[in-house]
Formats: structure tokens, C-alpha cells, sequence
């Protein structure tokens, strides 16, 4: 007796619908089914051919739901009639099995054609990389990969481009970065036709020929509109009026609100900054040329990077020493990169009053946010710096208080092993006024004098008074 069931066709609805993303995943699924019909005997033997007319009607059945179940695939599987020929047949053209799919996606996702256009590349690059989620969640490639692998294609037909945009690919989405190859891309096309077209006039020129080509922008006759020089000289002084536009607003795009009250020695917290960066040549303590350009998140504009080092800085009154810094000549304010801070093991706290950088729980340094910029102060005032000493002399005097009065050395100590309590430095610790009546005793000499008296009256112990205008504990 034939242990096969009969198909049920109640367990093919809602089956995922094959598509050139999904073949192993549906394959997986019509697998397991086929095995649970115990169909799959079928599958991998055939049919004989002398089987009879029950086999011969189930084999019909099946490769009519193999047939359904492919979806729009299912015009590669005329005139076949088997299942195994369907289920080869969409094995071919899927691309075989998953893990000799998945290598050839991977090659192809890491090694595009550069000659191709960068709309056809990146429209690939996302193409392959869905192909290959959908293989396999673990292998699918990150947006970061993704742009690494589009600027690594690029590299070498827009250098200068590249170049720029892989300083600043962290804070760039692909989108983004595509637009600025794209704009390299058409200049570097318009420059070509250009070069042809000069190359075509002087040819034109040489052989003593009247150019009768009217031009479309001047209306004049002799040229063609690429080698109109009104129009060369319109979009030069277009281009003039961008620029001094962009350069106006390039302090916009690192400090959201250009204010007064940030001062040139002052340093800007700018979360979108990669790096440390001045423009004061005479900070640095370690100098070395370095060239290299610097892009703007809003205007898209470049800085360009002369040299870089260690610098050291006044912040909040105290020596400060940054590595790394870029001098860039043309920024408009100093900035500070919170990334590269917390690479250093700081922590730092954008607050909506106030920027505070800490270390191991203690302050490093503090500043207002003006605007919508954080700002560290280069030196405190008098003033500030008073209320400042004030303000901590009193808390640990405070924590002196609560703790039983103890000694410097004591409090500093107790400071480091409980939890919220502020760090106290022994130098830190204000005079007690209580200790210094408490504690207080009497200094006592047991030293023997160095010369003998030897006679009465020679050495004379005397107690002096007054007079004495300052009222006594008692008030007398």
C-alpha cells in the first residue's frame, strides 16, 4: 500500500511568495512540507516509466503545486512536467545552493565595476546587499561596509573627492555620499566633452573652415553654447557669489549660533566634530605639517588642514593638553570632539544649561551652553572663580560636619570608597573652627634647659597680661 497521502492544498496558503531574494527560505519551507506529505521519495527518485496511473496522476499533482507555489517564476518552468525538473530548474535560475549563492553575492558585493556609473554601482550595492540578508541575516553587509566598498571603487577616478568624504563618511549617510560622487561624476563628464569639443574647434580652425553653428545661450553665430564665453563668465560670477555665500555660513555648519559672548580662546563642544581643530598656530607645543581638507555637514563646503599636534590650552583657569589637534586657519572658532574626549576615558555630558567633562566621577571642566552651542571657558573670572572656592569649601565643610569632624586625611580617604560623595582633596579641606576649640592642647616642654642656672634669680619664669581689648569665650 502506497504511504503517501493525498496533497493537501490547505497548507500552501499564506506560503511566502518566491522571489529572486527568498530562494533558500522558500526552498526550506516547500522542503519541509513535501516531507510531511511524504512526498519527497518522489522528488529525489523520479518517476519510473513504468509506473501506473495512481503514481503517475500524484507526480502530475505535485508539479502542478510546485508550479503555484513558484509565483511569477513560474514562466521559466514551461513544458516541464516532473517535479525534479521544476525544482532543478529553479534551482538553476535562483542561483544554486545557499552557500555557493551567498560567496558569489559576496564577491560581487565587494568588488564592483568602476566603469560602471555611480547610480548603477550604488543601486547594486543595495541590491546585493538585500540579496544577501535575505540569505543570511548574520552575513548581510553594514551601511558602513556599504560605503566603505562605493568610496573604494571611486577611489582612484575622484581622488580629491574620496579623499574628502572619507573624513567625514561617520557622519554622512550613503545617500548623501552618493549625491557627492554623483556632482564629481557630471563634472568630471562635463570637463571631457569640453576637451572634445575644443579638441573639434581647433581641428575646425586648422582645416580654415567658417564655424556656422549658432550658439543657443548668446544667439550669436560662430560657436556652440559649451564654448560660450557670456556663459562661461555668467556661471563664473555665479559661482563667485555661491562661494562667498558658503563662506559666510561655513561657521554655521560646526557652531549652530554664532554669538559675542564666545570669545576666541574659548572652546566649542561640537558633537559633530571628528577631531580637535584651531586656528591659532601659536598653541601648539608639537607641530607637523599635514595637508588635508575637512567637510562641512550643512554648506558642503571643505576647510583645508595645514598641520597638526599637541596643543596646550587654558580651560576653566587650568593647563590643559589635547593631542591630535587639526589647525585649519580658516575656522572661525576652536572645537572640541566629544568623541575623541571619551576615547581619552572622559565622560561627556551635553545638559541643556551646561556642558560638564568628567573623569572617575570627578569634574574636569564645566562651561554654560550659549545658544546652541556648549562652550569651555579659557579662564574663569574673579568672580566666578570666588563663588566657585565658596561653594566647595562650604559643601566639604558640610561632609566635615556630618562625618563626626574628622581629621584631612580621614575625609580625603572616606571620599574615595562611598558612592555620590564628591572627591576631597586634603589641600581642599577649610579650617574647622569647632576641631581647632576642641581639639586644641596645651604644648608641653619636658626638654631640660641647655644652661643650669646656678645662682637665685637667674632664670625667671614670668606670666605677662594685657592689655588685652579682645573679649574673652565667657564674654568678659
Amino acid at each position: 500500500m502506497d504511504e503517501s497521502r493525498d496533497f493537501n492544498p490547505q497548507g500552501l496558503r499564506g506560503l511566502l511568495t518566491l522571489t529572486r531574494f527568498n530562494y533558500i527560505e522558500w526552498r526550506d519551507i516547500i522542503d519541509d512540507y513535501l516531507d510531511s506529505q511524504n512526498w519527497t521519495k518522489y522528488i529525489k527518485e523520479g518517476i519510473p516509466a513504468d509506473a501506473n496511473d495512481e503514481l503517475k496522476a500524484k507526480s502530475s499533482k505535485i508539479s502542478v503545486v510546485l508550479k503555484a507555489a513558484a509565483g511569477s517564476q513560474r514562466t521559466h518552468l514551461l513544458g516541464l512536467r516532473t517535479p525534479k525538473e521544476i525544482l532543478v530548474k529553479l534551482e538553476e535560475v535562483n542561483g544554486g545552493s545557499s552557500k555557493g549563492s551567498l560567496s558569489s553575492l559576496q564577491r560581487q558585493f565587494s568588488s564592483p565595476d568602476p566603469n560602471k556609473s555611480v547610480d548603477d554601482v550604488a543601486a547594486s550595492l543595495s541590491q546585493l546587499q538585500a540579496q544577501i540578508g535575505g540569505i543570511s541575516s548574520e552575513d548581510k553587509p553594514t551601511e558602513l561596509s556599504k560605503k566603505d566598498i562605493l568610496l573604494r571603487c571611486y577611489q582612484e577616478k575622484y581622488r580629491t573627492t574620496v579623499e574628502t568624504l572619507r573624513i567625514v563618511a561617520g557622519n554622512y549617510t550613503f545617500a548623501q555620499i552618493v549625491e557627492r560622487l554623483r556632482q564629481a561624476e557630471f563634472e568630471a563628464n562635463e570637463t571631457s566633452v569640453e576637451v572634445a569639443l575644443r579638441a573639434e574647434n581647433n581641428a575646425q580652425n586648422r582645416s580654415g573652415k567658417k564655424d556656422t553653428r549658432k550658439c543657443y545661450y548668446c544667439g550669436k553665430v560662430g560657436h556652440i553654447k559649451p564654448n560660450c564665453r557670456k556663459k562661461k563668465h555668467d556661471e563664473k560670477n555665479k559661482q563667485n557669489g555661491t562661494q562667498k555665500e558658503k563662506s559666510e555660513n561655513a561657521g554655521i555648519a560646526w557652531i549652530a549660533n554664532k554669538n559675542t559672548n564666545i570669545g576666541i580662546d574659548d572652546w566649542c563642544v561640537d558633537s559633530g566634530a571628528t577631531s580637535h581643530m584651531t586656528s591659532d598656530r601659536g598653541i601648539f607645543i608639537e607641530y607637523e605639517d599635514y595637508r588635508s581638507t575637512v567637510g562641512t555637514a550643512k554648506s558642503g563646503i571643505s576647510l583645508n588642514v595645514v598641520g597638526r599636534g599637541k596643543i596646550s590650552c587654558p580651560i576653566n583657569g587650568q593647563k590643559t593638553i589635547f593631542e591630535g589637534v587639526l589647525h585649519i586657519p580658516e575656522l572661525s572658532a576652536n572645537l572640541l570632539s566629544p568623541g575623541k574626549l571619551t576615547n581619552k576615558g572622559l565622560s561627556v555630558n551635553l545638559g541643556p544649561n551646561e556642558v560638564i567633562i568628567n573623569r572617575d566621577r570627578n569634574i574636569v571642566a564645566k562651561g554654560p551652553k550659549i545658544g546652541d552651542t556648549w562652550v569651555l571657558r579659557a579662564h574663569q573670572t574673579k568672580e566666578q572663580a570666588l563663588i566657585t572656592s565658596s561653594a566647595k569649601q562650604e559643601e566639604i565643610l558640610l561632609w566635615h560636619r556630618r562625618l563626626g569632624h574628622p581629621g584631612a586625611e580621614k575625609l580625603s580617604l572616606t571620599s574615595e570608597t562611598i558612592c555620590d560623595m564628591p572627591y576631597i582633596r586634603q589641600s581642599e579641606v577649610p579650617d574647622c573652627n569647632t576641631c581647632y576649640l576642641t581639639k586644641s592642647v596645651r604644648k608641653q616642654s619636658r626638654e631640660a634647659p641647655r644652661n643650669s642656672a646656678s645662682k637665685k634669680l637667674e632664670r625667671v619664669f614670668i606670666d605677662t597680661w594685657g592689655p588685652y581689648k579682645y573679649p574673652s569665650l565667657g564674654g568678659k
